[in-house]
């Protein structure tokens, strides 16, 4: 199990870093799909929230039938795949096939990834240099990802994972060392989202009852305060993007423009404020999660991810560390979109946390399933006469 935790967590991290720096999503979906694989040995799968998730993926579904980029749905944005049908797959399928995962194996590899990447991203910082022939982005760590944004997104769970075996290990001192290495990697990556979703994730591992999720939504309250207050033009930037998912979402109110185009929909709606703010760059993202469900999915996705959030907060948790891990993952998603292969990891961690409501039975043949729509999307990616069979 513990070889499968790596399979899951190395693509996040160091094993191959110059893979993930192309525009290709095939290396990324390749290494979630052979993790998976793995993990679907036996047929019974159990999860608290899998009927609203199972209702979100069909929403996504609907809204594919509509959407404005068929392949961009169905494999998500080259560079952003948040939403698209097999991103979405994926983590569903990581969640329920958590349910047999015990122990503390999964943590263990994450933060040891978590301790390697942050000791490499001050590295960097220090060095003034990224160490891979990339560009620093105003002097901060960005790594493989090259983003600093989608960097600190990746340390979240990792940092958890240490907090959680720092308090339960005796002697914990050496435990600690991977805590203050995860945290001076997001300093260095100057990721302050990360950094706020860690201290609410830290917040709702040490409380009980109802200040758990009191703290989470003044979290929320303070964030979204913060954005409309400030006038820097990263927050301006934001508070554009959401005028126009509001835009978009009025213009397709039921099933939105189609799972993880949202691209499209800002390519359409932008107008003369969001060109002074940003001028001619682009994002696949709103930046706010509901925003970028709601203008992607319409009501049928709001409905149904709610419905989802809802539903995993409400779970019974084994420990601390699972409902510490979902209320991070949630404040992330309210200033920055989290790379599918983070909530997989997210996804992994949280499903073997809980104390399962429900059955559901995995074929088979899921598992070859998948590795042959990972296959397809290499051929998409690496050949032209297979990007002509798209088109």
């Amino acid at each position: 199990m513990t070889a499968l935790m790596v399979l899951l967590a190395a693509p996040m991290f160091a094993v191959a870093p110059s893979l993930f720096q192309n525009r290709s999503h095939t290396p990324k979906m390749l290494f979630i799909v052979a993790g998976l694989a793995l993990i679907l040995a036996g047929t019974k799968r159990r999860g608290a929230a899998l009927t609203p998730m199972a209702a979100f993926f069909g929403a996504c579904c609907l809204s594919w039938i509509f959407s404005a980029d068929k392949l961009a749905s169905y494999a998500g944005m080259p560079r952003a795949p948040y939403y698209g049908l097999f991103g979405v797959a994926v983590v569903i399928l990581a969640y329920a096939a958590s349910s047999e995962i015990r122990k503390d194996k999964a943590l263990v590899v994450l933060e040891f990834a978590g301790s390697m990447v942050g000791a490499f991203a001050v590295i960097q910082w220090a060095a003034g240099s990224s160490l891979m022939g990339l560009p620093m982005q105003d002097g901060r760590a960005g790594g493989f990802r090259g983003s600093p944004v989608m960097f600190g997104a990746s340390l979240i769970p990792c940092f958890l994972a240490a907090w959680h075996l720092a308090r339960t290990e005796e002697p914990p001192v050496y435990r600690w060392v991977g805590v203050v290495v995860i945290v001076a990697g997001m300093c260095a990556a100057q990721a302050k989202g990360a950094l706020l979703a860690s201290a609410v994730g830290v917040w709702v591992y040490e409380t009980k009852g109802a200040a758990r999720w009191f703290g989470v939504a003044a979290a929320w309250v303070g964030v979204h305060a913060y954005i409309l207050s400030s006038g820097s033009l990263t927050s301006r930037e934001r508070v554009e993007l959401v005028n126009i998912a509001w835009t978009s979402f009025k213009q397709h109110p039921l099933l939105g423009w189609g799972p993880d185009c949202f691209l499209y929909a800002l390519q359409a709606n932008r107008g003369a404020v969001y060109n002074s703010i940003v001028g001619p760059a682009s994002q696949a993202s709103a930046h706010w999660d509901l925003a970028q469900v709601a203008a992607t999915l319409g009501l049928a996705g709001v409905g149904t991810y709610i419905w989802t959030l809802w539903s995993l907060a409400r779970a019974r948790w084994t420990d601390a560390v699972g409902p510490a891990v979902l209320a991070a993952m949630f404040i992330q998603a309210q200033v920055n979109p989290i790379p599918t292969d983070v909530l997989v990891a997210a996804a992994v961690v949280i499903g073997s946390r809980q104390e399962y409501e429900g059955t559901i039975s995995i074929p088979e043949w899921v598992g070859p399933l998948l590795v042959g729509i990972a296959l397809t999307l290499a051929m998409y990616d690496l050949t032209p006469l297979a990007r002509g069979a798209f088109h």
